[in-house]
């Protein structure tokens, strides 16, 4: 599961300074960090939407809230959702390249909490809102306009 961010203008700008730009690993490098801190919000908000609304996250089954008190005892109840052991949010990595920023989870279990099952609900968790999307464009964008100049 990765998050990318490819758009037509930052191609534009590409191909105008590709002779001055040959490695954006740098820049890529600190979008793909922007990227991480956008995903960790969604877990510190317990859910956000594109529109950046927290507390988007359906609740969880009373089933769950038993099993997390059987598990870690009555304080594993105050957990934020996704945090039973805090392996998913741990998983949270980046990778970055020339001409590419992403962030991943290695977890095998993260896609069925991005997009549900039948009986579990989705608790999007790689999303970045719109708002921060266009500010990691207009870094890009700046970045880019500092090198060429």
């Amino acid at each position: 599961m990765q998050i990318q961010i490819d758009t037509k203008e930052i191609r534009k700008l590409l191909k105008k300074g590709q002779s001055t730009l040959k490695n954006l690993s740098p820049i890529m490098r600190d979008v793909a960090q922007l990227m991480r801190v956008s995903v960790e919000k969604n877990f510190e908000a317990e859910g956000r939407d594109k529109t950046g609304a927290t507390h988007t996250w359906a609740p969880l089954a009373k089933s769950t809230q038993k099993r997390r008190a059987k598990y870690k005892g009555e304080a594993n109840k105050a957990h934020p959702i996704l945090e039973m052991t805090g392996r998913l949010k741990q998983s949270i990595n980046t990778a970055h390249g020339r001409d590419y920023a992403q962030v991943y989870t290695g977890v095998r279990y993260g896609v069925y909490h991005q997009t549900g099952t039948r009986k579990m609900p989705a608790r999007p968790f790689m999303l970045i809102p719109r708002a921060e999307l266009r500010g990691i464009e207009k870094f890009i964008a700046s970045k880019i306009e500092e090198a060429l100049k």
